[in-house]
């Protein structure tokens, strides 16, 4: 009963929806006007045979006809059309029945009923119509109605006509609720498919979305672990950054590339977390060398930026900013269109804020002397376009409030952001990962460094971090491969997480130490019980007896 009362529901649902709603709204106008055009050679045939009554037949399925097709290819309504030829094909043939015209045969058009119905219009609708005539044809010819009737039809035709009507009802009805079924089931799976892709599509725009949310809090982390180097400028990148926006729209840039290059140049000084401390913020004079040193991190950032696929321009920003318009810049003295836009874009924002700042060896540059510096470098150090759009901006003291931004407060790193420390490791995660070749491949020193900085990041919440480099070196006469330390280190580094009670910082820096940034804790006593238990945790995780462990606590200087 369950399994009837479902086909009955399913072949009330139309299958007729999107595509094919406007298919079949086609191939009923098709129809109709087949109709139209054979009603309308019916009528001059009977006209010139001078048969009247058939005549009036083919003239109002003519009329009927060309109404249908106006309302399937005009007002695009298929069930209407088919409704009303249903209605003027039952007038018709209960005509043609009881007047037995053209010697019987005008009632065998009715065959084509059953199936035409319950196709056009609706499979229930055509059972209906169907059985309402085999009704007729059961009166007409075997009740006593059949004596006025049976002078135009043969006796075997009276006879067998109901039953060969009701056995094309019958197959008509189970072709097409077969067909229905069929046509059903493939539109759910259909319509199931497109909702699947639906949601995969949406989950995928939320993916990206929330992805390029992490790439830009990545970038503000490390934009802030440069800034922090040097308490002098901190800020610096994302004034910069907002300097470049500003004048970007003054130059009636897309929104989209504004968007980008705010990134970019977040980026353009991230060469300077290669840059010893002491060299950045020595008070005197630098020598040669030292001077060099500082060159370089154009260099050193386009390599560490070498691999940031989601935003490919940055590398030539970090490489190029300080190329000059005259081509006397560095690193590679381009000169002109040589220097990519975004690079020329960035030099000027850069010097300009360069100059607005406090430097260990100076005080801030006032505003007029700084204006007037920039345009006499126009055409020399700065491009002339990019200059002009920034003295207006300059001038009409767009560039106000952000320069009264001396230090920067990222909402990262703010109390309302709990999940700054896990930005901060994955960013450091990603980034020694990443190019082992640089400021991840690094010394005793540049590892501390390193960790002032984070410690730096980690104070904008009022933590304090202990960083802690973790060896795992095999023990003399042990064969280890290198899978074989992979996994070791990868045990240590779920060792210190499951150690740590509350939130840890954590990366891979080579192949045999992990870098951990603990909580504060008090004392080397305490360092050596989180330690002894964090080494406790790795031999019950991986049996690494072929290992001998050791760490180092890297104080602040």
């Amino acid at each position: 009963m369950d399994t009837l009362k479902r086909y009955w529901r399913d072949l009330h649902e139309s299958i007729y929806v999107g595509v094919a709603e406007r298919v079949i709204c086609n191939v009923t106008a098709v129809v109709a006007v087949v109709i139209t055009l054979f009603a309308l050679v019916s009528v001059i045939l009977n006209v010139a045979t001078g048969r009247r009554e058939m005549m009036l037949s083919g003239v109002i399925f003519t009329f009927c006809g060309a109404i249908a097709t106006w309302l399937s290819a005009i007002k695009r309504s298929r069930f209407a059309a088919s409704l009303l030829i249903l209605v003027t094909c039952a007038l018709g043939f209960t005509y043609y029945a009881i007047q037995g015209s053209n010697n019987g045969f005008a009632i065998l058009w009715v065959m084509l009923l059953p199936l035409g119905t319950m196709y056009f219009c609706d499979v229930i609708v055509g059972v209906y119509a169907s059985l309402l005539f085999e009704l007729l044809f059961v009166v007409l010819f075997w009740s006593p109605l059949s004596a006025y009737v049976s002078s135009n039809y043969t006796t075997t035709f009276v006879t067998h006509f109901p039953i060969l009507f009701l056995l094309n009802v019958i197959m008509s009805a189970c072709a097409m609720i077969e067909y229905h079924l069929s046509a059903l089931g493939r539109l759910r799976i259909a319509n199931g498919l497109h909702d699947e892709v639906e949601r995969l599509t949406r989950k995928d725009r939320e993916r990206l979305r929330q992805m390029e949310l992490m790439s830009e809090e990545a970038v503000q982390t490390l934009a802030t672990v440069v800034d922090a180097k040097d308490r002098y400028t901190q800020g610096h990148s994302h004034r910069v950054a907002e300097y470049s926006v500003l004048l970007a729209r003054e130059l009636g840039l897309p929104e989209d590339e504004v968007n980008v290059l705010r990134l970019e140049a977040l980026l353009h000084d991230v060469g300077k977390i290669g840059i010893p401390d002491t060299i950045l913020n020595k008070p005197g004079s630098l020598t040669e060398i030292e001077y060099g040193i500082i060159q370089s991190h154009t260099e050193q950032g386009a390599d560490i930026l070498s691999h940031a696929s989601t935003i490919p321009g940055a590398k030539d920003v970090a490489l190029s900013h300080h190329e000059r318009y005259d081509g006397k810049g560095y690193p590679h003295r381009l000169s002109g269109e040589e220097i990519p836009p975004h690079a020329r874009l960035v030099c000027v924002c850069d010097a300009y804020d360069a100059m607005r700042s406090d430097r260990i060896y100076r005080n801030a540059i006032p505003i007029e002397t700084v204006r007037e510096r920039m345009v006499e470098g126009r055409g020399a150090q700065f491009d002339p376009t990019y200059l002009d759009a920034f003295i207006r901006l300059l001038d009409g003291g767009a560039l106000a409030a952000v320069e009264s931004k001396q230090v920067v407060e990222s909402p990262l790193y703010s109390d309302e952001s709990p999940d700054s420390l896990r930005m901060v490791d994955e960013f450091l995660s990603h980034v020694v990962a990443t190019d082992k070749r640089n400021a991840y491949s690094i010394s005793r020193d540049e590892f501390a460094e390193l960790c002032a900085c984070m410690r730096t990041i980690s104070r904008c919440q009022g933590r304090e971090l202990t960083p802690i480099m973790v060896s795992l070196r095999p023990r003399e006469g042990a064969s280890v491969n290198i899978n074989r330390e992979k996994n070791a280190v990868n045990a240590m580094e779920l060792a210190i997480r499951k150690t740590a009670d509350t939130e840890v910082i954590c990366a891979t820096c080579s192949q045999t130490q992990t870098i951990a940034l603990f909580p504060r804790t008090e004392g080397q006593g305490d360092v050596k019980v989180l330690m002894e238990h964090v080494f406790s945790n790795f031999y019950k995780i991986f049996d690494g007896s072929e290992f001998e462990l050791d760490y180092e606590v890297f104080e602040a200087e």
